[in-house]
């Protein structure tokens, strides 16, 4: 092959192209737009699956901050009230940042008897999203003569 003859187009070059044309062929085009969209495709679902995890996590988020106000609500009753509850019972999340969202979860808890003076109290909120259902659980224990009776007694 002619150096020049390739250099000014005139005869075939590597990619098989004669007479001096410019340009993709057809299967060139198509492979390249196939390739494209697969990769679009990819991307897409990354984003997606990045914007379903953030939203789980805000999920999981209130659902913290939801158990850990009803945890504090139940550490400042005095020890009377606390025991006076039901065993079991369900409960509505009192925040203005689940106000829109509170019938989202399902809250409920239960109190039972560790000894004479000791309460265990598990907090359970439980919540669906794209057909998969969710919950998270405290679990704690609560005692006669504790923190939230050395308030009362002390004001």
């Amino acid at each position: 092959m002619n150096r020049n003859a390739y250099l000014e187009g005139g005869t075939a070059g590597l990619c098989g192209r004669s007479g001096g044309r410019k340009g993709f062929t057809l299967m060139e085009v198509m492979i390249s737009a196939v390739l494209f969209a697969v990769i679009m495709l990819g991307a897409f679902g990354a984003l997606k699956r990045g914007s379903d995890l953030v939203e789980l996590s805000r999920d999981e988020t209130r659902v913290t901050q939801i158990l850990q106000s009803r945890l504090e609500d139940l550490r400042r009753e005095n020890w009377a009230a606390l025991i006076a509850r039901p065993t079991t019972e369900t409960f509505t999340p009192a925040s203005k940042f689940v106000a829109a969202l509170g019938n989202k979860y399902t809250c409920t808890q239960t109190i039972s008897s560790r000894a004479t003076d000791q309460k265990e109290v598990v907090l359970v909120v439980s919540w669906a999203k794209g057909g998969v259902t969710y919950s998270r659980e405290y679990r704690t224990w609560i005692t006669k003569g504790g923190l939230s009776d050395y308030y009362y007694r002390s004001s």
